[in-house]
């Protein structure tokens, strides 16, 4: 049998925590922004494409291990030669780095804290503008790039700072508050915890367009990018909004999805739709598979693991359930059994790991334990938490990366 191909992956949206800001990126075209969750950074298109960077044509260019801490904020050149990196670190918490041997131009101090953003002119003379939690931005000349001026305005946390396009002016935004640019540098767009977001002119200072996103906690802004003609901002609970300055108060479309761990997944009767769930945390304590209808016990089997996870077959006939030790049956995966659910024809079933793998197996091998196919590498570095077929030669997985994955099955 092949190995499983990938279909498709239904991207996480961005990892929120209230009163933290998160960085979208936009293309200087308009055409995509991007986010990150975790390890994985996620590209998407005006047209809500999805691109998977793990595909041969996405190689990893360049690595460079700039600093000892979380890095909070990039900022390119305009002519691409070098980057500027705002942090965390034992010593600085900013360094200007080339774009092609990771070599130092520049080491930014002053600050005494974390920086949380930091922002290249975009035009010559070359300026860098930084911003950090003790309450400062700083402006630094070169390269190579040197102190040259603060500001102490702000009274907290310093989150965000953007050059206009032009390079004549930049922007701050304090404590949960975000801002972006608008293609002409003409105007600004600016978010926050009071849950609007709002254009301002950028000559005159006033107010253009204010937006209201809702009254609940999870509509607080944590971030926002204007790419092209595209508007966008990010909801505390996750959602991605398009905004329509010609109709403040309805969005354009809104992405949903998860942006946490995905604890639990089920196909619809028809297997035409997918249900999935979302908490911060399951835990359970059980060492027996018992199998219950209408309140009457029809099957109990004590086991010395601890199962995890347990499927009835379609047909009605047979349990198979997961977990992780001595006594497993099937010993392709490497760690503790998450997920498993048994095909619509109850010849097979597949099991999700830790491991961020999952196994096909038939049933009629089971004593031989003979696996059918595998995909280890189904979720890198991630564990495969729940799992379930859409038909007898599909699969999708979802993960504590928050993504879900669609899988081709196929048959010898």
């Amino acid at each position: 049998m092949s190995k499983p191909e990938l279909r498709c992956v239904f991207a996480s949206m961005p990892k929120t925590e209230r009163g933290k800001f998160i960085v979208l990126g936009a293309d200087r075209k308009g055409q995509n922004f991007l986010y990150a969750n975790g390890t994985n950074i996620y590209i998407r298109d005006i047209n809500v494409r999805i691109w998977d960077t793990v595909n041969p044509e996405h190689v990893l260019k360049k690595e460079f291990h700039v600093q000892g801490g979380p890095i909070k904020d990039i900022s390119w050149s305009e002519d691409n030669t070098k980057i500027a990196v705002a942090g965390e670190g034992r010593e600085r918490c900013c360094k200007v780095i080339t774009s092609d041997s990771g070599n130092t131009v520049g080491e930014i101090g002053g600050h005494t804290g974390t920086v949380n953003a930091i922002a290249f002119r975009p035009v010559r003379p070359f300026r860098i503008v930084s911003a950090g939690e003790d309450m400062r931005s700083q402006l630094y000349k070169g390269p190579p790039f040197k102190y040259e001026k603060d500001c102490k305005d702000h009274t907290n946390f310093v989150n965000c700072v953007r050059y206009s396009p032009t390079g004549d002016v930049y922007i701050t935004g304090g404590a949960d508050g975000q801002v972006a640019f608008s293609p002409d540098g003409k105007e600004v767009l600016t978010v926050s915890g009071d849950k609007t977001a709002k254009i301002w002119n950028v000559e005159s200072r006033e107010e253009v367009t204010k937006f209201e996103l809702g009254k609940e906690l999870g509509d607080m802004l944590v971030s926002c990018v204007w790419s092209g003609d595209n508007i966008i901002v990010v909801l505390l609970k996750g959602y991605i909004n398009y905004l329509d300055r010609n109709n403040p108060s309805t969005p354009i479309k809104t992405l949903r999805g998860h942006n946490k761990l995905i604890t639990a997944m089920t196909p619809s009767t028809d297997r035409s739709k997918v249900f999935t769930t979302s908490l911060e945390a399951v835990s359970a304590k059980s060492n027996a598979v018992v199998v219950v209808n209408k309140g009457n016990v029809m099957f109990q089997q004590e086991v010395k693991f601890g199962p995890t996870c347990a499927d009835i077959s379609p047909d009605k006939t047979t349990v198979a359930f997961g977990g992780k030790g001595e006594h497993n049956h099937f010993t392709k995966q490497t760690a503790k059994i998450f997920s498993l659910d048994w095909a619509p024809n109850s010849q097979y079933f597949a099991t999700g790991s830790l491991d961020g793998s999952f196994v096909v197996w038939c049933l009629s091998t089971v004593f031989g334990k003979e696996q059918v196919c595998s995909r280890m590498d189904a979720h890198k570095k991630c564990s495969v938490s729940s799992l379930a077929w859409l038909s007898d030669n599909t699969i999708i997985t979802a993960s504590n990366d928050c993504t879900i994955k669609q899988w081709d099955i196929k048959f010898a």
